[in-house]
């Protein structure tokens, strides 16, 4: 500021007219960010837990995974399952839409069929989520290379640029931090529950071809957007919205 107060006013004035279209356009930039985030940070290792109320191992499951997701950099969420209704007591957060990912993604896993506690790592790995070292291992046997997609969403438009290979589009709503239930009857009658980003709501969003596009992608609230191959194939990772949603204080 010393330098340009010793220069002539109008050569001063002009300079500051030269630089105003891009010194406003500067200023402008986090009014627009805070207006409409957007990500471009590079995907993360998504995490997900398929949890019932009616498992007996999944209580002390739930813990080891709100704590394992606690000390790792993924995202990861908890999806309630019915797989044990017929046991006496109907799970009460339990969605079709969830079982049938359940389901779906175990048929890729070349398994006969879904379990839990269960932790799948970017649809590629699986494991008990009774022991967070064996979910330590299972982590670290997930390829995180770079990807180098552009990214960019603001929370009901999703836009994508260099994806090599069609992606289906999931938006995964969730309750950021910890939630509980006890069920009343059952395996677990009078035990609390912990769930960490317990999911409320999972929709496809469409596919997106190869070299990208825009897709229409609202988010409720908080919500993850999951970035895998079709037919629950290998997920490349995911991103969070609004930034971080998934690692916010406990609830």
């Amino acid at each position: 500021m010393k330098i340009l107060s010793l220069l002539p006013i109008s050569f001063l004035s002009s300079f500051l007219l030269l630089s105003a279209p891009s010194y406003a356009q500067n200023l402008s930039a986090p009014a627009a960010q805070n207006k409409n985030p957007t990500h471009s940070t590079p995907l993360q290792p998504f995490v997900e837990l398929y949890t019932s109320q009616a498992c007996p191992r999944c209580p002390k499951a739930n813990e080891q995974f709100a704590e394992f997701a606690g000390t790792n950099d993924v995202i990861a969420v908890t999806f309630p399952v019915g797989i044990w209704d017929f046991m006496g007591w109907k799970d009460s957060f339990a969605k079709k839409a969830f079982s049938n990912r359940h389901e779906a993604m175990n048929v890729q896993l070349g398994r006969r069929g879904p379990y839990t506690p269960q932790t799948i790592f970017n649809g590629t790995k699986h494991c008990s989520a009774v022991k967070e070292k064996n979910m330590e291992r299972r982590l670290d046997e997930v390829a995180n290379t770079p990807n180098p997609m552009s990214i960019q969403y603001n929370g009901n438009q999703l836009s994508v640029a260099g994806n090599k290979s069609e992606l289906e589009i999931w938006v995964v709503d969730f309750i950021p931090g910890k939630t509980y239930a006890t069920p009343t009857s059952g395996q677990n009658s009078n035990k609390t529950m912990v769930y960490h980003n317990r999911v409320t709501d999972l929709v496809s969003a469409g596919t997106l071809p190869a070299n990208g596009g825009k897709l229409n992608a609202h988010c409720i609230e908080s919500c993850a957007i999951i970035f895998q191959h079709p037919n629950h194939g290998e997920v490349l990772g995911a991103i969070t919205y609004p930034d971080n949603s998934g690692f916010e204080n406990n609830t």
